[in-house]
């Protein structure tokens, strides 16, 4: 007997040794590591972790006093950004991370790509869906998807969204007994699960299965606790310990509720589709819905089973409606616990929708309402819903960016919570305070310090779907009331389950806004307005008393009188030209009049501030070389709509990153891959031409060149066949493009045009944001069908050896692999590229071409010289070989862009206070014109400059020359990243041509009305004869 029993306590000693070394090499490992000591034996950090939680338990629940805890060791550790725990519910270690820089090793490694263990006690309710599986199956399924969350569907979702809150806000009004004392939670997860019901679930609002589902909302309460409750007992770590308890019985219980609901949503889809066999698949052009796809394929008979449906459609119940719910419901309470926040976002909405509350907000609506969309980011910084995540190690492994090495087994939890509080990335994290999120302040943050979403290959696949929802329900609901919230933040009792919930619930009262309110809003309006008035004119006399001795127009003592004397300026320019044509005249005259000094000064901006053009080389090296000028003017942030934050408008360090991600894809081992497309565009425009007598006479160059590039930058940079829908609709965009500068410089002359809200409110600001979408949905275009080819070819998207990619592919190749660029940013780029990369250069080689025309004895030469080295060959692809030998050629095109460059001014602003230029202060904030234009006729370097004379570029004439004498493409840190591009296609297309054709323009240059916006236009065109040779 004695025998037995040593021999099982020989058997449980082994056991328990067998089953406790990796428990100790574990600790032996993470000795290092900041954190809780762990006992050696493992349950034992059990009977401290109870203790613990009763210290911090106080009014709370367990949930409450686990979060608390959490939270004081977070405050411990801050500086590390990382601690250990022992409270895993199999005795192992939970390592929290909530550093940017070591929440990036995490989510980037594949060692930490595992969902942790303890998202297995949620396999009965969630199955093996996308928020639980892990390798090949979640590859599969995300890539199966993600296409039900594509744009084309999130658009046809909005009309819904919009109907239920304005729905639900008219009830509110209609029974202000409903206003009083609500309980946000349950208020916002019935709102949200109404939404997903009717959008991802494809329901009618009027579906029987709609009817339960405040019974479904209340079981995911009941089954997110418990769940979170499970970890605090070590025995229901089994699962028939837990099943067994009242507990687990409760838990069951709740997700065999959950479990009914979605096979009602399901069922009722079968049915639906199976009445309708015409439903299933996918129509050309049409993206199908969530529910749609799944039930499809499981009808089709592919790729997906009942079992697999079953669990995707419990997963995206949950979380396509609780997370949103709860940061509705965090959002609202924080804006009703800052009146003055409120009453900011009041502010920006009424002067988007005026006293409309009732119209159906709209995704350019979102676009306008940058202050919301700054307290919104800051809201979810501060209680974001989702405030935990977790991962598995899956081996032994270093970070990279600190000095622990984690263990094989280890529950890696990324405390989003704690990272949104880091207060060397936010500074008195726990202050409310939006401007955090004001570009300048966001540019130089880590990527990974705000990640409301997650942020790597899983991040959350629905979050375009929920910041829509999210978006338009505060919308519509504060353009209807105001909140107050009942009582202080600090007083909330919080638990971090699964979401992060008030335990007590968040209650708040809906105030209806009235016309006396807004009234009252808008006299605080006028108050604020004017005392900003007063500071920005203290601004401004001291600019105006730096300024005083620089050439140009005295300026009035009041900022707002410049503008009267600009109009009347611009009339006496104007005639029969329009504002733009008037504006360069205006400029011009001034670069006449101050032509020694080589500065001017003009005071024309809105706000009052001083334009100072610049046109003189000396001090056109000191500005374009000195830091201090180094930012895009503020004209340039009215291009935000269009452009965004692209290489063009970022500057700082958003701007050396962008430049140099992008500067290898205009490597010289690309460009000779593009002389094929460039020399077959041009030839097979030569041989239409040839054939085609029509095509010779009258011509528009303008149209004609533009048209030109834009085909050859698609076929190059963008990549794309030619024939490619995307060539069809070039003449689109191309027109668009000419609206939209047109108006851009149009607002620069209008004095209340300064103000977003009140130009986009007019004829003008309207048919900019028309012009911009038309732009946008033709470089989406874009982007999608690269996006498409290098999904279905995934070996694209690798780097060859000895290979660089061109500049779409290496963006989307970047995008794909989840590293360095947003889809935002991609378009931003892409948006900067298609404006810059086909305008400039097709209206250079228009302005080259006329020039030529109206020269004819230069024209006589260049055909001379073409003769000699091409011996009359007309077909032949032109060389480089053939470009270097053309040195008149060469000459007579530096000519014409010295005469009539594409690019006549680029902006600077001046970033610090009495910065030096020459023998001026310069203010800070003065917008720094570097008038191209009139540099290049600078009598001094150009002797006669209006006269065409190609030998100014004979080497011993440029020998002895300023270097900033002649910028083209701009100089400096911020050139034209695209030159040696443009110069290529400018030079292959004009050789093409003139081998072929004489040019004969229709009229003199001083006959041609030119307008100076961001490219040099002719306003009536550049017309001209090509009369073969």
């Amino acid at each position: 007997m004695l025998t037995v029993v040593g021999a099982l306590v020989v058997i449980c000693i082994l056991f328990l040794l067998y089953e406790w070394w990796p428990y100790w090499k574990q600790g032996a490992m993470l000795k290092s590591m900041p954190g809780l000591t762990p006992s050696v034996i493992p349950w034992m950090n059990w009977i401290y972790m109870l203790t613990s939680l009763r210290k911090f338990k106080g009014g709370g629940d367990m949930s409450s006093a686990f979060f608390n805890f959490r939270h004081e060791l977070f405050a411990r550790y801050r500086k590390e950004g990382i601690f250990k725990t022992w409270s895993s519910y199999d005795g192992g270690p939970t390592i929290c991370v909530f550093r940017a820089d070591l929440v990036e090793d995490v989510i980037k490694s594949p060692s930490f790509s595992t969902k942790s263990i303890e998202y297995e006690l949620i396999r009965d309710w969630l199955g093996k869906g996308i928020l639980t599986s892990h390798g090949a199956q979640w590859k599969a399924q995300r890539r199966l998807l993600t296409p039900t969350f594509h744009f084309s569907i999130l658009d046809e979702y909005e009309n819904s969204m919009n109907s239920h809150f304005l729905k639900i806000v008219q009830n509110m009004r209609d029974h202000p007994e409903i206003q009083k004392n609500v309980e946000l939670s349950e208020w916002a997860t019935d709102c949200t699960m109404a939404v997903l019901l009717e959008t991802v679930m494809g329901l009618e609002v009027d579906d029987p299965e709609c009817a339960d589902s405040r019974e479904y909302v209340q079981a995911v309460n009941s089954a997110a606790l418990l769940f979170s409750l499970r970890f605090l007992k070590p025995w229901h770590k089994w699962d028939y310990c837990f099943y067994n308890s009242s507990e687990g019985k409760s838990y069951l219980e709740a997700v065999d509720r959950l479990h009914a609901f979605s096979q009602k949503v399901i069922a009722k889809k079968i049915r639906d589709l199976t009445a309708d066999p015409s439903l299933i698949g996918v129509r050309p052009g049409k993206k199908q819905s969530f529910i749609d796809m799944l039930v499809s394929l499981h009808l089709q008979g592919e790729q997906i089973s009942v079992q697999e449906m079953k669990e995707q459609v419990a997963t995206f119940m949950f979380a396509g409606h609780d997370t949103t719910g709860w940061a509705i419901a965090w959002t609202l309470y924080q804006i009703g616990v800052y009146p003055d926040v409120q009453a900011k976002v009041h502010e920006e909405l009424d002067m988007v929708f005026g006293r409309d509350m009732t119209r159906h907000t709209t995704a350019d609506d979102l676009k306008r309402l940058e202050y919301f969309d700054r307290v919104l980011k800051e809201c979810q910084r501060i209680y974001g819903s989702v405030p935990f995540i977790s991962r598995q190690c899956t081996v032994d492994v270093q970070l990279i960016s600190g000095k622990y090495e984690i263990p094989r087994g280890a529950t890696i939890t990324i405390a989003i919570h704690y990272i949104h509080r880091d207060p060397e990335v936010f500074p008195e994290p726990e202050t409310f305070d939006p401007d955090r999120f004001l570009p300048e302040n966001v540019r130089c943050r880590h990527p990974y310090s705000y990640i409301p979403f997650s942020a790597g290959p899983r991040n959350c696949l629905g979050q375009r779907f929920a910041l829509q929802e999210l978006k338009i329900s505060l919308v519509n609901i504060l353009r209807n009331f105001k909140i107050k919230s009942n009582r202080p933040l600090s007083e909330i009792n919080i638990a971090g389950e699964l979401i992060l919930r008030a335990k007590d619930g968040l209650y708040v009262d809906f105030i209806p806004l009235d016309y006396i309110m807004l009234f009252s809003i808008s006299v605080v309006v006028l108050l604020v307005t004017v005392s900003l008035c007063l500071v920005g004119w203290q601004s401004y006399w001291r600019a105006r008393k730096m300024l005083m001795n620089m050439p140009g127009p005295t300026p009035s003592i009041l900022p707002w009188l410049n503008p009267i004397y600009l109009l009347v300026s611009l009339l006496k320019f104007k005639k029969d030209g329009d504002s733009s044509v008037a504006f360069l005249k205006l400029r011009s005259d001034l670069a006449e009049r101050h032509r020694s000094e080589g500065i001017s000064k003009l005071w024309t901006s809105p706000d009052g501030g001083p334009l100072i053009l610049v046109f003189r080389a000396d001090l056109l090296e000191e500005l374009l070389r000195s830091p201090s000028f180094a930012k895009k003017s503020v004209g340039y942030s009215q291009l935000h709509h269009w452009l965004g934050n692209g290489l063009l408008s970022s500057h700082g360090a958003e701007w050396k990153s962008q430049r140099r991600m992008l500067t290898p894809s205009f490597h010289f081992s690309i460009l000779r891959e593009y002389d094929g497309p460039m020399n077959s565009h041009s030839l097979r425009l030569v041989e239409e031409m040839k054939a085609h007598p029509k095509l010779r006479k009258n011509i528009e160059l303008g149209e004609w060149a533009t048209n030109f590039t834009m085909a050859i930058l698609l076929e190059t940079v963008m990549s794309l066949e030619h024939d490619d829908p995307a060539f069809a609709d070039r003449r689109e965009y191309i027109d668009a493009l000419g609206e939209t500068t047109c108006a851009f410089v149009q607002r620069s002359t209008v004095p209340w045009y300064k103000w977003d809200w009140l130009y986009f409110n007019t004829p003008d600001g309207k048919r900019y944001l028309s012009a911009v979408d038309r732009l946008h949905s033709f470089s989406e275009k874009v982007i999608e069908k690269k996006i498409k080819d290098f999904t279905a070819n995934p070996s694209l998207m690798e780097n060859r050896p000895g290979k660089k990619q061109s500049f779409i592919d290496l963006l989307v190749s970047l995008h794909l692999k989840g590293e360095q660029i947003s889809v935002k940013e991609m378009k931003e780029q892409v948006a900067t590229f298609m404006f810059a990369g086909h305008d400039t250069t097709g209206w250079a080689t228009a302005w080259s071409l006329y020039q030529l025309g109206i020269f004819r004895d230069v024209q006589a030469r260049v055909h001379e010289e073409l003769d000699m080295v091409f011996q009359g060959d007309t077909t032949r692809h032109v060389t480089t070989e053939d470009l270097q030998k053309l040195e008149y050629f060469d000459r007579v095109l530096k000519e014409c862009q010295r005469l009539n460059g594409s690019v006549p001014f680029v902006s600077r602003q001046c970033t610090v206070d009495g910065a030096s230029l020459g023998k001026y202060k310069i203010p800070k904030g003065a917008t720094m014109t570097i008038a191209i234009r009139y540099l290049h006729r600078d009598p001094r370097v150009f002797p006669d400059p209006e006269k065409f004379d190609p030998d100014r570029f004979l080497p011993e004439n440029v020998r002895g020359r300023h270097p900033y004498a002649y910028i083209p493409f701009s100089a400096g840190a911020r050139n034209c990243i695209g030159q040696r591009f443009a110069l290529q296609e400018l030079k292959i297309l004009l050789v093409n041509i003139l081998r072929t054709f004489q040019i004969v323009s229709s009229k003199p240059l001083s006959e041609i009305q030119i307008a100076g916006e961001l490219i040099l236009r002719a306003k009536s065109g550049l017309h001209v004869d090509f009369v073969p040779r």
